[in-house]
């Protein structure tokens, strides 16, 4: 949208490495921020996905060992799905598992898409096994919504019937990365 190189978005992001806490990723609670009293407990799962996915757009990034802490979280977090784990509310349950768009929830589909601009997060086996998890739910290569959003029913990804052309691209998009990488 034109402000990739903008110095305020910039200075945002050094902001942001400059909050990165212990564990190496992200908590957007003050008592649990670097310096603070809370500091050496579990990251956020979404505030990690949401940084991740805005310094995955920048090309230096994407290979910067500074992520790998918040990029383990998030790997770890899905391997720890069958104990009762929930960092900060965050769980990777049957509603996390789920096929769904709009990705503005924390959810498989949208942490794989994030994970997969990251050459370290495709190395790891934990992300072929939620990936390869994914695959399975394909339908004559294709596949459907299984949450929906009712704010959606014109779209492909807001009805459950048929299958929808955007998860399929997302899924494939991920799946492309995956094999390239």
């Amino acid at each position: 949208m034109g402000f990739r190189d903008d110095i305020r978005l910039l200075e945002h992001i050094n902001v942001i490495f400059d909050s990165q806490r212990l564990d190496g990723g992200w908590h957007c609670a003050l008592s649990r921020a670097k310096g603070n009293r809370l500091q050496e407990t579990e990251s956020c799962p979404m505030d990690n996905l949401n940084i991740l996915m805005l310094l995955g757009q920048y090309e230096q990034f994407r290979n910067a060992p500074r992520l790998h802490g918040a990029i383990d979280l998030l790997l770890n977090h899905w391997e720890r799905r069958n104990e009762k784990h929930r960092p900060y509310g965050f769980g990777t349950g049957s509603d996390y598992s789920k096929l769904k768009y709009p990705a503005v929830k924390y959810n498989i589909l949208r942490v794989l898409d994030v994970l997969s601009l990251y050459p370290y997060a495709m190395k790891s086996v934990i992300f072929a096994n939620m990936l390869d998890f994914v695959l399975k739910k394909a339908k004559d290569g294709k596949f459907f919504a299984e949450s929906i959003s009712k704010s959606y029913p014109e779209f492909d990804f807001g009805q459950k019937k048929e299958p929808s052309r955007w998860i399929t691209f997302l899924i494939l998009r991920i799946q492309n990365r995956y094999n390239q990488k």
